[in-house]
């Protein structure tokens, strides 16, 4: 834990503007609010998505994480005029939206119609929904990885950095008793688990079989968010802004928790934070998927036992 105290001691020297920070809360703030008192994310986003083709998904996705990066960075700028972002930092970051936004649009349902039993689409899909990142995200990523960073770590922080992954773990402990607490909460219990009911397992498998397979498959979807987010929205893009990366992506990770519990997507920007800062220094994002997995299936796990 002390590695990742000094870290953090490190990164607010270096980093730490105070209309800066201030701006960016308030910002963040205001897209909270607007969200959890019009449902924006599911009642509003989700709906109009519903029954539309894929590229007008896209460019809604497209539009409303740009509004959200680019804002961050906008306000950014309006606190420290000294601030500077190249034109290659714009081009790199939109490439990046562009993929997490084709991501998000994607829908896996016709393909899974196509392969699988009427009776077992519900429990495929939900599985497919998240292994199909792997092609919609971190594949083409480490193309671009190798199309322009290859002087960086191998798929913007896949290979293991220097840093002891002991830390991580202790902080997934620390984790255990917060989870446990919230586990108890309806609103938790509402989206937890996200494993379907044992009614929609196949019947060819068994439950634990099907659970294990599930949750391998759900645990694709967090290594892809740990790759994008704090590998190249950091690691990536550090070339091109230094430390300045760290709060656009803390905004824009929170805004992936919009249609889940407040209390949750409020951690996500503290969690955000600090596995940035991480991800920043050790060059590595192990330790974020060690950590963002590791509380995925405590989750998983504590609702699964309460239910």
């Amino acid at each position: 834990m002390k590695s990742i105290i000094l870290k953090l001691k490190k990164f607010i020297q270096e980093d730490f503007h105070l209309k800066t920070y201030l701006n960016t809360i308030v910002f963040t703030a205001i897209l909270f609010t607007l969200n959890y008192i019009t449902d924006f994310e599911d009642g509003i986003l989700d709906v109009f998505n519903a029954s539309k083709p894929i590229f007008v998904r896209f460019l809604t996705f497209f539009f409303f994480q740009s509004f959200i990066y680019y804002g961050t960075v906008g306000v950014m700028k309006l606190a420290n005029k000294k601030l500077y972002f190249s034109s290659t930092f714009f081009l790199m970051s939109a490439l990046g939206l562009v993929i997490w936004s084709f991501n998000r649009a994607a829908n896996i349902l016709p393909l899974t119609k196509i392969i699988v039993e009427e009776a077992y689409l519900r429990y495929y899909f939900y599985c497919f929904r998240d292994a199909v990142e792997l092609f919609t995200v971190i594949l083409p990523l480490i193309m671009l990885w190798w199309l322009k960073f290859r002087k960086q770590p191998f798929g913007f922080g896949l290979s293991i950095g220097k840093d002891s992954l002991k830390p991580y773990f202790s902080m997934l402990l620390i984790m255990v008793p917060l989870i446990a607490i919230a586990a108890t909460q309806p609103s938790f219990l509402k989206v937890y688990p996200k494993c379907p009911n044992t009614s929609f397992f196949p019947s060819y498998l068994n439950s634990a079989t099907s659970i294990l397979f599930f949750e391998g498959s759900y645990g694709i979807g967090f290594i892809s968010v740990e790759m994008f987010f704090r590998g190249f929205l950091v690691i990536g893009l550090a070339k091109y802004a230094g430390t300045k990366v760290i709060l656009p992506m803390v905004v824009l990770y929170a805004a992936i928790h919009f249609g889940k519990p407040l209390g949750e997507a409020i951690g996500s920007i503290f969690g955000g934070f600090i596995l940035g800062i991480i991800a920043y220094y050790s060059r590595s994002i192990w330790g974020g998927i060690i950590v963002h997995l590791g509380v995925a299936w405590l989750m998983e796990l504590f609702a699964f036992i309460i239910k």
